[in-house]
């Protein structure tokens, strides 16, 4: 099965001091399908050196990192959540990973804007990928 491109998005938890519920956000942006196999490099494969130095370095600045990807077959997928990085930080954060992406992959393969999907809780990670979709389609500016 051909991959119609790639997703990164990261699910952030804050602390509502109002009346002690927890609000979710969550930011993402797109790969370009060939992104997701760039001269021979996919983004499944990063494991090594260039991913855990990135993460080490951005975890380090603003908190750690948990997993949370719902794989799709058609989808080269990153997805993160945390309770830890402030409400303040959280694009701040992804727009950081945004850079890494672009300076690997290249501006043309990787969304311009990160985009601020909300609370709505995303699915998997082709939910989260048509969501950014979507809001490049209408041209939404963070």
């Amino acid at each position: 099965m051909n991959k119609v491109g790639g997703v990164f998005y990261f699910r952030f938890s804050f602390d509502n001091d109002i009346n002690d519920d927890v609000v979710h956000n969550t930011w993402a942006f797109n790969f370009k399908p060939d992104a997701v196999n760039l001269d021979g490099l996919t983004i499944d494969d990063m494991q090594d050196d260039w991913y855990e130095t990135t993460c080490e370095e951005i975890e380090s600045d603003y908190g750690v990192h948990d997993w949370n990807s719902s794989p799709c077959d058609n989808i080269t997928a990153v997805g993160y959540c945390t309770y830890e990085i402030s409400q303040e930080d959280a694009p701040v954060c992804v727009e950081r990973w945004r850079q890494e992406f672009v300076a690997l992959l290249g501006a043309e393969n990787v969304s311009t804007q990160i985009y601020d999907l909300g609370s709505v809780d995303v699915e998997d990670d082709l939910d989260a990928f048509n969501r950014v979709e979507e809001l490049e389609d209408v041209g939404v500016e963070e």
